[in-house]
């Protein structure tokens, strides 16, 4: 009965599930590509939150709060827990829930106007479009790093990120928080290994059972799988390689947010607090996004395991961003660059941080020391926003480096 429960559970992630990770192919967030709406926000029947209302709606200024919300499979937990704890409502925010899983459908979406705001299509493929021209600003984040892995045989032992070189591994060559170490120790991570592609991540746990490949790369949808199949080890998670490495941003395009800059920030403000509900209760938020996601709840219980590096949090981490951005440009994943573009130009760290700013002065003195713990986690992340000297002697060092090891390869 146990082996026929486990089927049933992993069935429900192949059809249904793909959570985000550092990288990937940029084509899709996984389950299936049916689209749908739900609205959420406004409430005219009542809600679970909590007993104490507040309104801060008189901030619109006018504004409808009407938000048209990319949902991919993965879903954003912070959102969950914010709609479910009614604070979108007290916002007076109207999010209409829009099923797109497959990324380049959702920056069409946006581009077009049929979509606002997307928050599930990893980093590399929203850089990727900044870099060829398109109008998409980073504004805040799902993911700073998700149950990201590198799995391979039971029994295989471990020695170190080295282990990658010249073995075959299943996974894509824009994964940058494996792939960075790996070029800080002088390696071409696209040329040192050999990339084999699939077609999802149950084949990975199959190829590497039959030892098609010896390593494969494990999103946060096989953390549930690995930890019941005997014949899987977990080498190292994504976030031992690198911290924060940025899984999943969230983007708009400038329009929406100079059009609507009352009901973006307040979509921020929501979002912040919404993590901190996360936090406060992380059964209930993981059980609501079960319930929305149409997962049994222990499915999103083998997902989201912070021990594994699952970590949502709605800062834009441009420090980060800057780390993926050099990254990409060095292994090609650029298409058609526009040399003139600068990533700061499309990255709105401040918006984020006046909205900070203002929840803390809304409903800071419930908990002080978390919201400091806030605004101490912002400036560590984004030091580089505002440091133009410590930004460019970081890409100094990162050219230079990069220099270095084209020259060991020759």
């Amino acid at each position: 009965m146990k082996r026929l429960r486990i089927f049933a559970l992993l069935l429900a992630i192949m059809v249904l599930f793909t959570a985000c990770s550092g990288g990937g192919d940029g084509s899709s967030d996984g389950g299936d590509k049916g689209n749908g709406t739900e609205t959420v926000g406004k409430d005219e029947n009542g809600n679970n939150s909590e007993d104490k209302k507040r309104d801060f709606s008189h901030k619109l200024e006018g504004e409808d709060g009407k938000i048209k919300w990319v949902r991919g499979s993965s879903g954003n937990i912070m959102m969950t827990a914010a709609r479910e704890n009614g604070i979108l409502e007290e916002y007076g925010l109207d999010v209409e829930m829009i099923s797109i899983n497959d990324t380049q459908d959702a920056f069409a979406a946006v581009r077009g106007g049929n979509a606002d705001v997307t928050s599930n299509q990893t980093t590399v493929p929203p850089l990727q479009r900044i870099g060829a021209g398109d109008d998409l600003i980073i504004f805040g984040g799902n993911l700073a790093s998700g149950s990201v892995s590198i799995i391979a045989k039971a029994g295989t032992k471990w020695n170190g990120i080295e282990d990658l070189v010249g073995k075959k591994v299943a996974g894509y060559p824009t994964e940058y928080p494996m792939l960075a170490p790996l070029f800080e120790l002088g390696y071409d991570p696209i040329e040192d290994i050999e990339w084999i592609s699939l077609t999802g991540d149950m084949d990975a746990l199959t190829a590497v059972k039959s030892g098609f490949v010896d390593y494969a790369r494990a999103g946060t949808s096989l953390n549930f799988q690995s930890k019941n199949d005997p014949g899987i080890d977990t080498m190292v998670h994504f976030v031992d390689l690198m911290e924060n490495y940025s899984c999943c941003r969230m983007q708009s395009s400038s329009a929406f947010l100079n059009e609507k800059s009352n009901t973006a920030k307040a979509l921020l403000k929501s979002l912040i607090r919404g993590y901190k509900a996360y936090l406060d209760d992380p059964a209930s938020a993981r059980k609501q996004l079960a319930e929305e996601s149409q997962l049994p709840v222990e499915v999103i219980d083998g997902l989201a395991v912070p021990e594994h590096g699952y970590n949502p949090h709605p800062d834009p981490l441009y420090n980060a961003l800057v780390t993926a951005w050099l990254f990409i440009d060095e292994m090609g994943m650029f298409d058609d660059k526009d040399p003139s573009i600068e990533l700061r130009n499309h990255v709105d760290v401040e918006f984020y941080k006046e909205a900070l700013d203002e929840v803390i002065e809304e409903v800071g003195d419930e908990d002080p020391e978390f919201w400091q713990d806030m605004l101490d986690y912002f400036e560590k992340n984004n030091s580089m926003y505002y440091d133009k000297e410590e930004e460019a002697q970081y890409i100094k060092d990162f050219l230079k480096t990069a220099e270095e090891n084209r020259a060991k390869r020759k």
